[in-house]
């Protein structure tokens, strides 16, 4: 049986490396022109006084307005009063301020510890541009 000869390991990972930086190029191409493509629909929509509309097809679109709420704690909190404050609200532990404590040895490290768990995520490649040539990753 012939030998195959195997392409070396750094020409191998070079290609697959360069294959995801091209893709991702491409794919912020596609992106800005989807971008282009949804502007100049919504414009369309709004000059007809339309807010969805669907296609022969069954695909449709809509104009969708989404808003941000903002509750102002403090004058809630004096406007509704303390007891009903306590019924609606819940203490969570801020990471910064656990950290803090943590670098200023108020708390032991080793007692978080033992009060956590970890759970590992989904590992991923993390591919970065090129200082010298540029391009997206």
């Amino acid at each position: 049986m012939p030998r195959v000869k195997k392409p070396a390991v750094g020409t191998l990972l070079d290609e697959q490396i360069e294959s995801i930086v091209e893709a991702t190029a491409e794919r912020a191409a596609l992106t800005a022109a989807i971008d282009t493509m949804k502007d100049d629909l919504k414009e369309s929509m709004e000059k007809l006084d339309i807010l969805t509309h669907h296609t022969v097809t069954g695909h449709g679109a809509t104009i969708v307005k989404p808003m941000k709420v903002t509750i102002h704690d403090d004058q809630l909190k004096k406007k509704i009063g303390a007891t009903l404050w306590g019924k609606i609200t819940s203490r969570k532990i801020d990471s910064k301020l656990l950290d803090d404590a943590i670098a200023r040895n108020v708390i032991d490290a080793v007692l978080v510890s033992a009060c956590s768990d970890e759970e590992p995520l989904k590992e991923y490649v993390k591919v970065t541009p090129s200082k010298v040539t540029g391009g997206s990753p």
